[in-house]
């Protein structure tokens, strides 16, 4: 695990970037929002399954925020809001909106080809393809070659970006942590651990692949989270009895503020060293010099804990003790399967001993 301290000063400024938004009226989503107005970001488009366009527009609201209707479960929306609206982005953030709550009563289903929209209820199947296709179509814009007025191609690579995705359940992913009832529906703690366990294993397997694209994939495994404005949590929030004789007298959380600055930071941050090394790389190419490898990721910031501002990274850590909890023996031949089909091009032969 690294500690982090994280501040408003450590995001660069973002002038001319654009950046996209789930979550809607989340109030996680409304922070990144502003943050990255305040450093400058050029546009910052929130996608809203709720947004109605004939409201008169908030004046508090600056002016390079937009709302784009989108429920980012149906693929058609996602993907033509993306695409041909959007159009071109930098910075890509998954956070669970509003709509999510329909996953967990049993909503409506996606308009995917073949979909069952029966016993949808808590399908967090779904929500991790939902995730998927956001990474998808983020990194098909992010990596897609710009175009000269000519029509020639200019590069054979886009300009990239940096996904990053609040990981549902927060530190269900490495930890169970079942909701307790009143606080949700029973099983919702568990449907949040399946989701939060796969989407980790998704930012895992892409993180040495996307950034071949120059598009980092990171995420913020959220811990209990009030909105910055709000009266009805306090700081540090009261449990009720567990079982006689046992207490939780109070659950330290973070405000969305402290939420959001993990985002953007985990979006514009650069690294030291890679997470680790695959297939035909060296050992000694965790610590890479080359330009790609200076972005953030392959990482996940967790957010819980009492002191404000700081953090904790943990898939560096993890990585780094995987001979230890999976044996030096195994990670061997598994390394060994990584490099017979690794065929990513390399600026040297690096040919591995088996």
């Amino acid at each position: 695990m690294t500690s982090l301290t994280i501040l408003s000063s450590h995001i660069p400024p973002l002038a001319g970037k654009t950046a996209i938004i789930t979550g809607g009226s989340s109030e996680i989503t409304l922070s990144t929002a502003l943050l990255l107005t305040g450093k400058g970001c050029s546009k910052v488009v929130i996608l809203d399954p709720e947004h109605n366009d004939s409201m008169e527009p908030d004046p508090s609201i600056p002016s390079c925020m937009a709302f784009l209707k989108v429920d980012v479960r149906k693929w058609k929306e996602l993907k033509t809001a993306v695409e041909e609206k959007v159009k071109e982005v930098d910075y890509a953030f998954y956070v669970p909106g509003p709509e999510r709550i329909l996953f967990e009563v049993g909503g409506e289903g996606d308009d995917q080809e073949g979909g069952d929209t029966e016993g949808v209820g808590m399908d967090w199947a779904r929500e991790v393809r939902t995730v998927g296709n956001f990474v998808r179509v983020c990194w098909g814009v992010m990596s897609r070659p710009a175009e000269q007025s000519c029509g020639k191609l200019r590069d054979l690579k886009g300009k990239g970006g940096s996904i990053v995705i609040c990981v549902p359940g927060g530190a269900d992913g490495y930890m169970a942590c079942h909701v307790l009832p009143p606080v949700g529906m029973p099983g919702e703690g568990v449907m949040d651990g399946c989701a939060g366990a796969a989407i980790l294993g998704m930012i895992r397997s892409l993180r040495t692949v996307t950034i071949q694209d120059g598009v980092a994939i990171n995420g913020v495994a959220v811990g209990p989270t009030v909105s910055p404005t709000s009266n009805a949590m306090p700081l540090a929030t009261p449990l009720p009895p567990l079982t006689p004789g046992v207490r939780l007298e109070r659950l330290p959380t973070k405000t969305a503020d402290e939420v959001a600055l993990a985002l953007v930071f985990s979006a514009t941050a650069t690294q030291t060293r890679k997470v680790e090394v695959y297939g035909k790389e060296k050992d000694s190419d965790v610590f890479s010099v080359k330009k790609e490898d200076k972005q953030w990721n392959g990482r996940v910031i967790f957010t819980a804990g009492s002191s404000p501002m700081t953090y904790a990274e943990v898939e560096e850590g993890l990585a780094d003790l995987r001979g230890w909890w999976l044996g030096q023996g195994n990670v061997r031949m598994v390394r060994m399967q990584q490099a017979i089909g690794d065929f990513r091009p390399f600026e040297v032969d690096h040919k591995w001993e088996f």
